[in-house]
């Protein structure tokens, strides 16, 4: 009966991870879903050129917009947020295939 406070925590703890593991692996599907939803509508807007999973600034997950111009009205009419991700543009300029 000593080592059960110990087994008690141990047990706590790995499952807390579990959990919060299961709890990532949720939110990331969510964000692929967006980006999918986003990149169908927002790829047909002129300036827009990709829709990936980024990160702002801060570490956090979010979708972002590579744009051709700063200045479009396409980009200008991007959310804030969609699907409760924030939207981050990045002017990549354009970008030539060889």
């Amino acid at each position: 009966m000593r080592n059960l406070p110990w087994f008690v925590l141990i047990l706590s703890i790995a499952c807390t991870s579990n959990l919060e593991h299961g709890q990532t692996n949720h939110h990331m599907k969510k964000l692929e879903t967006a980006v999918q939803e986003a990149s169908e509508t927002w790829m047909e807007w002129d300036g827009v050129i990709g829709v990936a999973q980024g990160e702002t600034d801060k570490g956090k997950p979010c979708i972002l917009v590579l744009t051709t111009s700063d200045t479009s009205a396409s980009v200008k009419k991007l959310p804030k947020k969609f699907k409760g991700f924030p939207v981050k543009t990045h002017f990549s300029g354009p970008i030539d295939a060889h």
